[in-house]
């Protein structure tokens, strides 16, 4: 959400590209503060964006003029570091229990494939 909010501030030249190199995030913010309520689109996006508490999990997208939806359907990544041992080096999957059951409960985790938030 803050990607397309960034984006549409953007291309309403609320803010340039160079922006985001050049000032804090905290300009940036204060500047949308300021500003964004004159652009609709922008400001429902960053309106919700500010004021948002949940995220609704769903298995089909919601209404766009309801709710703003990501798909939760993403690559998962983790590291199984190379741990050095007395005896040489093992992976710590292979040498802590409590790792390996953390490791296999995020690889065989599944997200509903949505999550949604209402627009305020």
């Amino acid at each position: 959400m803050l990607g397309q909010i960034m984006n549409l501030a953007e291309q309403e030249g609320l803010v340039r590209e160079s922006d985001f190199m050049e000032l804090s995030e905290r300009q940036i913010i204060e500047r949308l503060d300021e500003k964004a309520d004159k652009f609709p689109k922008l400001y429902k996006l960053y309106k919700t964006f500010r004021n948002m508490t949940e995220i609704s999990h769903t298995v089909e997208p919601l209404p766009q003029d309801e709710y703003f939806c990501v798909s939760l359907k993403v690559k998962q990544r983790y590291i199984n570091p190379l741990v050095k041992t007395k005896d040489g080096t093992s992976r710590l999957y292979e040498l802590s229990p409590k790792a390996r059951n953390i490791i296999e409960d995020f690889i065989t985790f599944s997200d509903t494939p949505y999550g949604c938030v209402k627009l305020v």
